[in-house]
């Protein structure tokens, strides 16, 4: 029997079966559709424009008098018409942490937002990439419910550049300003896919991870991943230090590296005690203060790679206090 489709086709039957990259796509090859489907800067606008009312043009006036730009979540989930509800992360050249931008003036005194908190300044250096930057301070505030980060960098290139360079994931690096969306990777952003990397703490990278592959985001380097790699991402500087570090200990050379609590061991870096770790009948190391990896937090690199080798988290100390480490036992 013959159906017959009543009413406008798109609203009532074609929206319902397309996702965000066949609504980009079916714009760009019939204008009729250019009613129902607005571009990747329309809709950043509009999710603006749900926040800021009649205020959205005050706001981006203001945006870029003081040559800001919004990057991150905010961006990429207003693209892919989704509800993430993430933060606003405006970015700011600064040289004085101690000066308010007309732009923190408008959100404060015109638009009567909250003054959540400030964040201390902090150095990062990574020396492999050759990057190097300073956060003066992060302002937040609060405007119908969402929350808005004014980050103060102090950059030697500009502030494109700057989410270009330090950006863990590609598909994050996307920028707006005053109507202008810049797309790092149109492919990666429409087919929600990206790459894992570290360029400052691995751990906030690996929270970052845990985060965006709940929403849906797919990572397809994952399994060529090595342990290698992580070492290399640890040794990044970074203000928490909550370095992990992977040492490999062969099961044969346990009972040679492990004696006692006051036992040590050393590497590049120089000596760490072990801190109570002793050798078993079964080769596990043990102590009070080693977990096993049935008890890993969602920090651990191992847990995000999904490595099935016992292992073990313990710490040790080093210039900065204690640090983190992984000990990985090869059977």
């Amino acid at each position: 029997m013959d159906q017959v489709i009543c009413g406008d086709p798109y609203k009532y039957h074609i929206k319902n079966y397309i996702n965000s990259q066949d609504r980009y796509n079916l714009r760009l090859v019939c204008k009729l559709y250019h009613k129902y489907l607005p571009t990747p800067e329309q809709l950043v606008y509009n999710n603006l424009s749900k926040i800021f009312g009649n205020y959205t043009s005050a706001f981006l006036e203001k945006l870029e008098q003081v040559g800001a730009i919004i990057s991150g979540s905010f961006i990429l989930e207003s693209i892919l018409e989704e509800s993430w509800n993430g933060d606003i992360d405006i970015y700011l050249q600064s040289d004085d942490k101690y000066k308010f931008s007309i732009l923190e003036n408008f959100l404060y005194y015109d638009l009567r937002s909250d003054h959540e908190s400030s964040h201390s300044e902090y150095d990062f250096m990574n020396d492999e990439i050759n990057i190097k930057y300073h956060i003066q301070i992060i302002r937040n505030y609060k405007y119908n419910n969402k929350n808005i980060s004014i980050i103060n960098i102090n950059y030697s290139n500009n502030s494109n550049d700057f989410i270009k360079d330090t950006f863990d994931f590609d598909i994050l690096k996307n920028i707006y300003t005053k109507n202008k969306l810049i797309m790092y990777n149109k492919d990666q952003v429409y087919s929600k896919t990206t790459q894992f990397k570290s360029t400052n703490c691995l751990s906030s990278s690996i929270l970052r991870y845990n985060k965006y592959l709940s929403r849906g985001i797919i990572f397809n380097n994952i399994e060529s991943i090595t342990y290698e790699d992580i070492n290399r991402y640890s040794n990044y500087i970074d203000l928490d230090h909550t370095i992990q570090e992977i040492i490999i200990i062969n099961i044969t050379d346990i009972g040679s590296h492990f004696m006692s609590k006051d036992d040590r061991f050393d590497d590049y870096r120089g000596s760490y005690y072990c801190q109570e770790i002793s050798k078993q009948d079964d080769c596990y190391l043990i102590s009070k203060n080693i977990q096993n990896n049935s008890k890993c937090e969602d920090i651990c690199p191992l847990k995000m790679l999904n490595k099935k080798e016992t292992h073990y988290h313990t710490t040790t100390w080093c210039q900065w206090g204690r640090r983190p480490y992984i000990i990985l036992v090869l059977k």
